[in-house]
């Protein structure tokens, strides 16, 4: 189970920084659909270390934050 969230995070992941360098549909639907799957992802990670300070993260839509503490480049 956490493989495939771990994957659904990297998925939106991806999707979140194609948006932002304004690669794919920047509708504002999509993007709140985005965000609040990436927020229900990482909501249901259990005994993660950084799921408090993702979630924050998250409801701010910090995305050069997240992608730090994830350390996605």
């Amino acid at each position: 189970m956490f493989s495939l969230l771990r994957l659904a995070i990297e998925h939106l992941i991806t999707a979140l920084s194609l948006q932002s360098s304004g690669i794919g549909p920047e509708t504002a639907n999509l993007s709140s659909t985005i965000w609040s799957t990436f927020r229900l992802a990482v909501a249901s990670l259990k005994n993660s270390s950084n799921q408090r300070r993702l979630l924050e993260l998250v409801d701010k839509k910090d995305f050069p934050a997240i992608k730090s503490l994830l350390n996605c480049s």
